[in-house]
């Protein structure tokens, strides 16, 4: 080889199909993206939060790795592991009968989110039909009333 030469890679017999080749290409781009780069990358992220808690770190720095991987499961549709995550997060800072305050309130506002959606998960299984999936409330207040 020649200075300033790179060597060819070596071709396959067979190429690529398109679609092999955009699967293959899209599963390296994901294999190397950055999930603090990629928005939606939320469960990657939610395993770099939980590598993040360490046993002997100060209790304000383990909350907040424990409620930014809580959010990131919530974001990623793992509702229930993030409610579990959301309560042991809740006991830790105020035993079994917490009060509200102007510190904690975004953690009690992420676990009313996430007992929604679950609810609405529930519910569109449960029920499963495009209404119950799409605004299941409406279906439920319709029966309540009567209609």
């Amino acid at each position: 080889m020649f200075a300033g030469c790179e060597e060819t890679p070596v071709q396959s017999a067979e190429p690529l199909s398109d679609h092999a080749w955009m699967a293959d290409t899209l599963e390296t781009l994901y294999q190397n993206a950055n999930p603090e780069d990629v928005y939606s990358l939320n469960t990657r992220r939610a395993n770099v939060q939980a590598e993040q808690v360490y046993p002997n770190a100060p209790a304000g720095q383990q909350a907040r790795a424990l409620f930014l991987r809580a959010e990131e499961l919530l974001n990623s549709g793992k509702t229930k592991p993030a409610i579990e995550q959301l309560q042991v997060l809740i006991r830790s800072l105020g035993g079994e009968n917490p009060v509200i305050s102007t510190h904690n309130h975004r953690i009690f506002q992420r676990i009313a989110l996430a007992f929604l959606r679950l609810g609405e998960q529930q519910n569109c299984q449960i029920n499963h039909s495009a209404e119950s999936c799409v605004l299941p409330l409406t279906l439920f207040l319709l029966q309540d009333i009567g209609v």
